[in-house]
């Protein structure tokens, strides 16, 4: 490792509009490093078949996690922003059903529901196909095929002449604009150090769930006073200034991807310079193909949703409380609109108890902290803490979602002042936001390697729950009534609350009889890589990363994990 190259000081290899703005802005000139030569600091021996791994040197500006904290925080916001635009678009979606109805007559109701549901089921499936992308790809080029298309389907929602245009575009939106929201974590573990994590990711992770409560909050008087087609405009109109801030503000941040960059870029200068040395990222050694890449990202998903009690477990309880939650998209209208004689726009701010109860739950995420600290403080520090932990949240959830529902079932009655649902709404988001995250955190944890995996499993399974669910809630609330229908709800969430408690008791022996849990020999994988050994060491000794590396990877692609 004797020879000698050159360090400069560039934050992007990148030739894009968005790279030459965001040099000026995310470059801390204290942390710049003046132009030097030095010994190669990077493994192997420059030869053929031996090349130097090219990874990121300490303190380098380059790497994402360096850049300054004003302007990672600026991308931060602005990846909550797109999180938030493609829910929004889904929810809001609801507020344009009436017009819809009139315009294309004889559309039922329930057809007009589909196209929630098939936004939904979009949603479901999209992750499957911009996640492994994105890791071929990188996360800009994989966001910039995905979202433009996403934005022309709103496009020709708002300029439909069918009922069938409507459905298959809604379909397709709810595909295209599943992108982003597949790589978020990812994105958040690029631009931050795992102890830094909590905030960003926690805004990240509050603001696509804040989308299914503003979204009928804003279309519903957008819907009323401008038609339903006007809500599809504002759905375009969100997704275009969306796409064109991310053009040009936002930069690659994928590790893999800038590396593979900077290897190329040194590669060339030994070629120009002819030194004879030979240069490759650290994520090139692997011999996985594009198409394998594509193969385990569709595939590894449905294997341990299928195969995993754990995850099958979990993801069926939480897609069960997703699927309330769409439910109660057509129920809030059959309640306030029908029972109540509200208007349209006034019926979306009656949502407005759920969106108070996930800002209250955000607020009580900050319990996993709590727990997570006094449990490592009890823990051997050679052990890692039990991801059961986790769920400890979970169960408070878990208590009060029943109990939302069975107040705000037999409070929905006109007899009964409006306030009084809207109150009762409150527990749900509460409890829905804090199973949401706990489960999550929870499959993270335990399947490490395979979190992305896990967690697409989870997503296809909740999605499809969001899908069939408001397609018979009409039904439902008509037959049995408010209250009884509102009951059914209510009994179904308390037949499931052992749940949470019951893994936080026995989920260790779950966990050991896992083929794809920590516990399990890693070598079951044929295809796992050098980097994911070492970060099953880094999972057994409870997350603290080695020496000299810069957070934990997850499974196919080593990308960051939140």
């Amino acid at each position: 490792m004797s020879a000698k190259i050159a360090i400069a000081p560039d934050i992007s290899l990148e030739r894009s509009i968005a790279a030459r703005i965001t040099r000026r802005l995310c470059v801390d000139k204290g942390r710049i490093q003046p132009l030097v030569a030095q010994s190669n600091p990077f493994q192997g021996s420059g030869t053929l078949d031996d090349p130097y791994l090219v990874d990121w040197l300490p303190g380098e500006v380059a790497n994402p996690l360096n850049w300054k904290k004003g302007f990672r925080w600026l991308i931060t916001v602005h990846l909550a922003i797109n999180c938030l635009c493609p829910v929004f678009c889904g929810s809001s979606y609801v507020a344009a059903i009436p017009g819809i109805m009139a315009c294309f007559p004889p559309t039922s109701e329930e057809l007009g529901i589909l196209g929630l549901s098939l936004y939904v089921l979009g949603q479901a499936f999209g992750p499957l196909l911009w996640a492994p992308l994105s890791e071929i790809v990188g996360r800009r080029l994989s966001f910039l095929v995905a979202f433009p298309i996403f934005v022309l389907f709103n496009l020709a929602g708002a300029v439909a002449q069918n009922v069938a245009t409507i459905m298959v575009t809604r379909f397709l939106a709810g595909v295209y604009g599943a992108g982003q929201l597949a790589v978020i974590g990812g994105q958040m573990a690029d631009l931050w150090e795992m102890n830094d994590r909590i905030i960003p990711g926690s805004l990240a992770t509050l603001s696509p769930l804040l989308g299914p409560v503003i979204g009928p909050i804003v279309s519903g008087f957008v819907g009323e006073k401008a038609g339903w087609r006007a809500v599809f405009w504002v759905q375009f109109g969100f997704g275009a200034a969306t796409l064109v801030a991310w053009y040009f503000l936002i930069p690659e941040t994928y590790p893999p991807i800038l590396l593979k960059r900077k290897a190329a870029r040194l590669q060339g200068e030994a070629e120009a310079s002819g030194t004879g040395e030979h240069f490759k990222s650290k994520y090139e050694v692997t011999t996985r193909t594009p198409m394998e890449t594509l193969r385990r990202g569709l595939g590894k998903p449905f294997e341990l949703l299928f195969l995993e009690v754990i995850v099958w477990t979990l993801s069926g309880y939480l897609s069960l409380v997703y699927g309330i939650l769409y439910l109660l998209f057509t129920a809030f209208p059959y309640i306030f609109v029908t029972l109540r004689g509200w208007s349209a726009g006034m019926t979306g701010l009656a949502l407005i108890g759920i969106g108070i109860g996930r800002f209250i739950g955000f607020v009580m995420n900050k319990l996993q902290l709590v727990f997570y600290s006094k449990a490592r403080a009890v823990t051997p520090a050679h052990l890692p803490v039990p991801p059961e932990v986790r769920l400890k949240t979970c169960c408070i959830g878990a208590i009060l979602v029943p109990i939302s529902l069975f107040w705000f079932a037999w409070t929905s009655k006109p007899d009964v002042h409006w306030i009084v649902p809207i109150i009762a709404s409150v527990p749900f988001g509460t409890g829905y936001l804090l199973i949401f995250t706990s489960i999550l955190l929870y499959l993270i944890d335990t399947y490490t390697i395979f979190a992305a995996s896990a967690l697409a499993a989870n997503t296809v399974m909740r999605a499809a729950f969001g899908a069939a669910f408001p397609l018979f809630g009409t039904y439902m609330y008509k037959n049995l009534g408010a209250d009884w229908a509102g009951t059914l709800l209510a009994f179904l969430s308390l037949a499931c609350v052992p749940i949470p408690f019951l893994f936080v008791k026995y989920g260790h022996r779950l966990r050991a009889s896992s083929k794809y849990a920590p516990s399990a020999p890693i070598a079951t994988d044929p295809d796992v890589t050098p980097d994911t050994v070492e970060l099953n060491s880094w999972a057994a000794k409870g997350g603290q990363p080695e020496p000299g590396r810069q957070g934990g990877y997850d499974e196919e692609s080593l990308k960051p994990i939140a």
